[in-house]
């Protein structure tokens, strides 16, 4: 589902807001997959990336799925766990790998919560983008997780005035230094 957010008549502010939700939104992935058997043709790091790349609910990333399969092809919706709470993957019709006759593979995935700063895997935001409309700016965007829009803007907007207190933060202790006189802070007046 798409969702649009105005962002008011300042562009800065509203791509702040398509930055935030790009990169600053945590999500759980799979963040090692130790194999115990491959005999299928494709390598243990190829399988391990293919599987590192699908959306996966946003659960408890203390879990570990253990995936366990012989001549058959194995989809992502066979990643999942008896469990209520452990993260299963979003879209269950992506081929993970076609095993043939007599091949097998055997492996735990792990998971860990990150953002995209850290790795495109704990990206699921898609389509971020931001265009004016009468004299005002809206982000829209879309989510690899059905339903999680108003969580991601919720905590890309968090994201924003954290880093606006900091902001403040520092804009107030460099006035304190100006008009204490303390000779730390510097200020340049540049004439045009």
């Amino acid at each position: 589902m798409r969702m649009l957010i105005d962002a008011g008549s300042d562009p800065s502010r509203a791509n702040a807001l398509r930055r935030a939700l790009i990169n600053s939104v945590p999500v759980v992935a799979p963040s090692h997959i130790v194999v115990r058997k491959n005999t299928s043709s494709f390598t243990d790091e190829f399988l391990a990336h293919r599987i590192g790349m699908i959306p996966f609910t946003q659960a408890n990333d203390k879990e570990i799925i253990d995936v366990c399969a012989s001549s058959c092809v194995v989809r992502s919706g066979d990643l999942h766990s008896a469990k209520d709470d452990v993260p299963s993957a979003t879209h269950d019709d992506v081929v993970v790998v076609n095993l043939k006759d007599g091949e097998e593979f055997d492996a735990s995935i792990h998971f860990k919560t990150a953002t995209a700063r850290e790795h495109a895997r704990f990206s699921h935001i898609v389509a971020a983008g931001m265009e004016p409309k009468n004299g005002r700016f809206v982000v829209s965007f879309e989510t690899m997780i059905p339903g999680d829009e108003m969580r991601s803007a919720l905590i890309a907007l968090d994201v924003l005035l954290a880093s606006l207190n900091r902001t403040m933060q520092v804009v107030t202790a460099y006035q304190n230094d100006a008009t204490e006189g303390s000779g730390s802070a510097q200020c340049t007046n540049i004439e045009r």
